[in-house]
C-alpha cells in the first residue's frame, strides 16, 4: 500500500509540484510583515510543530515495544514473531505467524506513512495561515511609506498616492487569488491519496474473503 501510494505521488508530479512550488516561489516571505509579525508567526508555528512532534513521538513509541522484542517463546508453542496482546494458537497453521509479521509491518508503515502525510499537511497549512496574516497586515498598512510627510487630505487628493496604493491593492488581490486556489489543489491531492488507500484496503479484504478462508478466521479473531 505504501509503495503504491508513493507510486501515485510520483505519477502525479504536476499536482504535487504545483502545491509545493506555489509555497516556495510565489508566496511572500514572512519577513515582509516586519518584526512584530515575525514574532507572532514564529510563536504560532512553533506551537503547531510541537504538537506534531508530540504526536509523531507517541506513534513511534507505540510501535517500539513491538519491534524491540521480536521473539517470545511460549511453553509448548511456536515462538511468536512479536509481543501480542491477544492470545492466538499458533500450532494451527504457520499462516498465523506470517500474519503476525504482516501486522507489525503494516503498523510500522502506517505510522510512518501517516507521519509523512501529516508533515506535508502541517507545512502547507502553516504556510497558508502565515500568508493570510501577512496579507491582512499589509492591507491594513497599505499606504505606509507613501507621502508620509504630507497631510491625509493632500495624500488622498494626490494622483501619485492613488496610483501607488492601487498598485499595492492589485498585488494583494493577486496574492489573495493564489491563496484561494492553493487549498483547493491541496484538498484534491489529499482526497485522491486517501481514496487510493481505501481502494487498496478494500481490494486486499476482498482477496482474503475469496481466496483464503483460513485467513478470514484469523482476521475475525483479531477484530
Amino acid at each position: 500500500m505504501s509503495f503504491l501510494k508513493l507510486t501515485y505521488l510520483h505519477m502525479n508530479k504536476k499536482r504535487i509540484k504545483y502545491m509545493l512550488d506555489v509555497i516556495k516561489h510565489e508566496f511572500w516571505d514572512f519577513k515582509v510583515g516586519g518584526p512584530e509579525a515575525q514574532t507572532k508567526i514564529r510563536k504560532n508555528c512553533s506551537l503547531i510543530v510541537s504538537l506534531f512532534r508530540a504526536t509523531l513521538v507517541g506513534g513511534i513509541v507505540s510501535v517500539l515495544p513491538i519491534a524491540a522484542f521480536p521473539l517470545v517463546r511460549l511453553p509448548g508453542k511456536r515462538p511468536l514473531p512479536y509481543v501480542i496482546l491477544v492470545p492466538f494458537d499458533t500450532d494451527l497453521s504457520p499462516l498465523y505467524q506470517i500474519l503476525y509479521a504482516l501486522m507489525i509491518w503494516d503498523i510500522v508503515m502506517s505510522v510512518l506513512g501517516s507521519a509523512f502525510d501529516d508533515a506535508i499537511y502541517c507545512y502547507t497549512t502553516q504556510q497558508l495561515s502565515v500568508q493570510l496574516e501577512l496579507l491582512k497586515d499589509l492591507i491594513r498598512n497599505i499606504s505606509e511609506g507613501i507621502m508620509d510627510e504630507c497631510s491625509d487630505l493632500d495624500r488622498f487628493d494626490s494622483k501619485y498616492f492613488q496610483k501607488e496604493v492601487m498598485k499595492r491593492l492589485k498585488i494583494c488581490a493577486q496574492h489573495h487569488w493564489k491563496l484561494l486556489r492553493a487549498p483547493i489543489k491541496k484538498a484534491l491531492v489529499y482526497m485522491l491519496m486517501n481514496t487510493e488507500q481505501r481502494c487498496i484496503s478494500l481490494t486486499a479484504a476482498g482477496i482474503v474473503e475469496i481466496y483464503n478462508p483460513l485467513l478470514i478466521t484469523v482476521c475475525n479473531l483479531i477484530i
